[in-house]
This record gives C-alpha cells, structure tokens and sequence, in this order.
C-alpha cells in the first residue's frame, strides 16, 4: 500500500511537465479524449491472490477544473472487449487502477467484479470460458500458456454513463455530441508493478485528441483512431496514432534487456473466434523492421511477425530478430505489408520502448513518430 501511494504521488507531480501546445495529428502528450494504455499484463500465477505477482497500475488524471465523466475499457489482445465502467473524476482529480483489482473479482469504481471472473480471466489469456464459451468453444484472445492476463484498456471521456463499447451504435456522433465527448482533459501514465523484485517500469499512455472542427478528423474517409467502429465516416472526431517509429534499445543487460510495448489497429471489429483458430487479421504483418548500431551498420531481420497481434510487448533479445549488435536504434514500420480493409495498407500503431538496467533502474519512453498514418496509403518512410 505504501509503494501505491508513493506512485500516486509521482503521478501527481508529472502533471507539471504537461505540454500545452497540442495539435491534432502529431500524438502529443497533451490532455485528450481519449487515453490508450496499450499493453497490460496481470500475473496470475502462484502469489496472485496475496497481491505479490506482477501486475500493471494506470493513473488516469482529469486536465480541468470541473468534474468529468469517462468510461474505462478492458479489451483482449485481439481487439475483443470484455468489460467497461464508468468513473467520475472531480476537477483536477486523479484516479489510480490496478489491473489486478478487476481480475481478483474486487469493488472498482462501485462495480462489484467477483462475478466476472469467469468470463475475464479465460478471456485475456486465452482459455475458452466455462460460462460462456463452452457452447461454442470460442475464445477472445491468444494464449501464450503462461497464466498471464493480457490486453489493452482504452479511456474516453463522456457524455453519457452506460454507454456501453465503442464499437456499438450512438456511441459517437459527430462533434462530440454521441454517448462520448470530445473534451479534451484526459491524461495518464502507466506502470508494470513486479513486487517480488522490488521492480516497476512504466510510460505514458497514448494521449488521443478530438476536434469536432479540424478537417483532418471531420471529413468522412479519412483515418480517425476509431475508423473501424465507424466505417470510416470520421463521427469520433478522434486523431489517429502513427504508423512508422524509431527509438533507441540496449539488449547488452541479460537480466532486463529493452522491451519494446506495442498496439495495432486490426482494422476491424473482432469477436470471439472458435478455438484452436485466430481472427481473419491475425497474426498482422507490418513493413519494416531495421536496426542499426552507432555505426550506422544495418541489421533486418527476415520475417514479418514480430508484432501478429492487436498488443504485445516485444523482447529484443528474441532469437528470430538475431540482433548483432548490443545498443543502437531501430525503425519499425507497422504499415501492412499487403493491403487490408479500409484505407488499404495504411494501419495506425504506438510504440513505447521500456529500457531497464541489472534490474533495478528502468526508464519508458514513446517511440519516436516517424511518419502518421495516412488514408488510402502508406506514408513515407525514411529509407523508402
């Protein structure tokens, strides 16, 4: 409880360094409308109902003076929501979630999870659920065998409570007059909590802004971050996250190498799929995936699956990417390779890069943008 608190208060005090000049398109960390934590994992395993396995922590922060509504939202790593709840942030109020709470089946923001259980855990680590799932033998995500919940949590501020997913109709409306609004007084961070290690890593969440005037998120066919629950008319007003990104990595430290945290637009509204089966999308391909040392010496590993599903997180040192080389930076391209769904090739994405040393010091950071995800075609990218 101690170590929550203290990280409480390190939420707190980063809202000093938010930036004001906030422009549509350029995924700025700026207070927003909608807030993207793109990779959660909650260990199940043995210490979980004690509180002493890895978990993740997010912090959601309300930029404006008066009281707003937002709606939080669990969703499997391939795209399938699973459960949604409201809370009430008082003007400049923060609130603190830790993931584990919803999967030990506790009271969060008033709601009682202890009958959920069932249904969430088989479905963020991919098992069939044994109250809705044995009839159809279906599952909503994919499972690594790991005991490990997995998924993505999006936030949106509102206007309505009960407003159930964004992929349901009324949810939006043009100029934030739908069940959803388009304030802009959202921010946040995240943290991955291993107590038995004494260890946390974390970032900040993708901060997604909304207009209800500028052409680029007005105009029905362009690419807005909620295109595919829309069918690309443009109604949720929201940008789009980018598509190609660069930062830098450092795989030299065996016990805590850089990890890259990822999320991918499937481009589609995903359910349940049969078991032993995945989505018609999956495993996502992307363009272009380099490295390069100090030198400048390029290295590309062959295959193109690196990042197959909707949200992962990405171990440098995996034996397939073959690096030769310790420390350099790397550019990742998550435009699809083939042309898929709407807007083609082109396909939204956001990358953090989470950099730790001999398990004790750790540092987050978003990748770089390289180039934002654009309509009908990929963007240009450096190199191409």
């Amino acid at each position: 409880m101690r170590c929550f608190r203290f990280l409480l208060v390190l939420a707190a005090i980063a809202s000093l360094s938010l930036c004001a000049n906030a422009k549509i398109g350029t995924c700025d960390a700026v207070p927003a409308a909608t807030l993207l934590l793109p990779c959660f994992e909650v260990d199940l395993g043995p210490g979980f109902d004690s509180g002493a396995t890895r978990t993740t922590l997010l912090f959601i922060n309300n930029a404006s003076g008066a009281s707003v509504l937002a709606q939080v939202s669990l969703w499997t790593d391939y795209g399938v929501p699973t459960a949604a709840f409201d809370i009430t942030l008082a003007g400049n109020a923060v609130f603190a979630l830790n993931l584990r709470d919803i999967f030990a089946g506790l009271t969060v923001a008033g709601v009682d999870f202890s009958t959920r259980t069932a249904e969430l855990i088989p479905a963020h680590t991919g098992e069939v659920s044994p109250t809705i799932g044995e009839v159809q033998r279906t599952v909503s995500g994919f499972n690594y065998g790991d005991n490990v919940a997995r998924g993505y949590v999006l936030v949106n501020a509102m206007n309505q409570a009960g407003a159930g997913y964004p992929t349901q109709a009324g949810y939006f409306a043009a100029g934030g007059t739908g069940k959803a609004s388009n304030q802009n007084v959202l921010w946040g961070d995240f943290i991955y909590l291993d107590p038995v290690n004494n260890f946390s890593e974390g970032d900040t969440l993708a901060h997604i802004e909304a207009s209800g005037t500028d052409p680029l998120v007005t105009t029905s066919g362009n690419y807005t971050f909620y295109a595919a629950f829309v069918n690309g008319t443009a109604i949720d007003n929201r940008e789009p996250l980018g598509a190609a990104w660069t930062t830098g990595f450092d795989i030299a430290d065996a016990y805590q190498p850089s990890r890259i945290v990822y999320w991918r637009d499937s481009k589609s509204i995903t359910s349940p799929v049969n078991r032993g089966s995945s989505p018609s999308w999956c495993p996502l391909n992307h363009n272009k995936f380099e490295m390069f040392d100090a030198a400048g010496t390029r290295h590309v590993p062959p295959q193109k699956y690196f990042f197959p599903l909707v949200c992962g997180r990405l171990d440098l040192t995996n034996p397939q990417i073959a690096a030769p080389f310790d420390q350099g930076w790397l550019l990742v391209d998550l435009n699809l390779a083939t042309s898929s769904g709407l807007f083609g090739t082109s396909s939204q994405s956001w990358v953090s890069c989470i950099k730790s040393r001999e398990g004790r010091f750790s540092v987050g950071h978003g990748a770089t943008l390289v180039a934002p995800a654009s309509s009908g075609t990929k963007a240009a990218v450096p190199g191409e």
